[in-house]
């Protein structure tokens, strides 16, 4: 199976939610190669970070904050907290993906998939980062990802 989708595009729009009485700063994208993320800060704030960790089956906004630092994301499976619920593995905080791509499934796939049903799940490999671009009011990530089959994340 080729890849079916090779760009993955990230828009950020300054909302009025992000109103704050500081200097404007805009949003901004600080890549980490070594820890495979590039870190969203709006005004200097962290917003949210798109990872892409080699034991996540396809790249994520995690996590995810509000504009008073407040996350609004679920810590479990990359960062569990005490009294949350454990399931559903493949939720790492906000991700785009379907589950049903020529008959494989790219949404559910995750560590917890019993191996017998392994080859009826999908990832999404990332690629590079192709640009971001800072703004104001509006920042853009441009990234590239493969999807593959499980045949293909064998090699």
């Amino acid at each position: 199976m080729k890849s079916f989708f090779k760009l993955f595009a990230l828009s950020i729009v300054g909302f009025g939610f992000f109103a704050c009485g500081n200097a404007q700063k805009g949003i901004e994208f600080v890549s980490d190669e070594v820890q495979r993320k590039v870190d969203v800060l709006y005004n200097g704030k962290l917003f949210t970070s798109y990872i892409y960790p080699v034991d996540l089956d396809k790249p994520a906004l995690y996590p995810i904050y509000t504009s008073n630092g407040t996350v609004i994301t679920r810590g479990f499976p990359r960062d569990p907290r005490p009294y949350e619920r454990v399931d559903h593995e493949h939720h790492v905080g906000a991700w785009l993906t379907f589950g049903d791509v020529n008959g494989i499934d790219f949404w559910g796939t995750s560590y917890a998939v019993p191996a017998d049903r392994r080859p009826l799940y999908g990832s999404v490999r990332h690629q590079s980062i192709i640009s971001t671009s800072n703004g104001l009011k509006q920042g853009e990530l441009v990234a590239t990802a493969d999807w593959v089959d499980f045949y293909e994340k064998l090699f």
